[in-house]
């Protein structure tokens, strides 16, 4: 397991203070890192079924029982989850803090549909900033072919978009074998 170094984790907390309709893209190193999709280009991807996709939902568990789940997600790996024992700065909050098996729990995913570091890896989170991140932590392992959803599962705020605005198929319901559950 190669935990997240601490400079990934100074990012991840300051990507977690941006507003949520900040795009991916616009995240320091992004665009030449990362290939951007929106979820309804995301969708007609994966109903392609060439079967060579991994598909992360990178949320914390607690926040898609809250917003809902894309039915096509593979594996829910949070690449934050929540501390509760502690408040992010201005107390309103509970802290997120960095998973640190997010890497071993992708590889796994990966190894259990039989696809190795150049298969086609989508990531996506509530709006597109933690999947940025998780993105790049990715090809910083190696991964060659990865997918921010750029407008995430409920896109910003007001626009219509992201994967539950634009009528992709998501429920409340989950399928419980797909979400986190923290390393065993």
């Amino acid at each position: 397991m190669m935990p997240i170094r601490s400079a990934s984790a100074a990012l991840l907390a300051l990507l977690l203070t941006m507003p949520a309709s900040v795009p991916a893209a616009g995240a320091a190193g992004t665009a030449a890192e990362i290939r951007a999709l929106t979820a309804v280009d995301a969708h007609a991807l994966l109903a392609a079924g060439r079967g060579d996709a991994l598909f992360l939902d990178v949320r914390d568990p607690v926040e898609i029982m809250f917003t809902g789940f894309a039915e096509m997600v593979d594996a829910n790996i949070p690449l934050l989850t929540v501390d509760r024992d502690r408040l992010a700065p201005g107390g309103r909050n509970f802290a997120m803090v960095p998973n640190e098996d997010f890497d071993a729990a992708v590889l796994a995913a990966l190894d259990a549909k039989g696809l190795g570091r150049d298969a086609q890896v989508l990531v996506m989170c509530r709006s597109g900033s933690r999947s940025a991140a998780a993105a790049r932590r990715l090809t910083e392992l190696g991964f060659t072919r990865v997918y921010n959803l750029s407008d995430g599962f409920e896109g910003a705020p007001g626009r219509g978009s992201g994967w539950k605005h634009s009528g992709l198929p998501w429920g409340h319901a989950f399928d419980p074998a797909k979400i986190w559950r923290g390393q065993e």
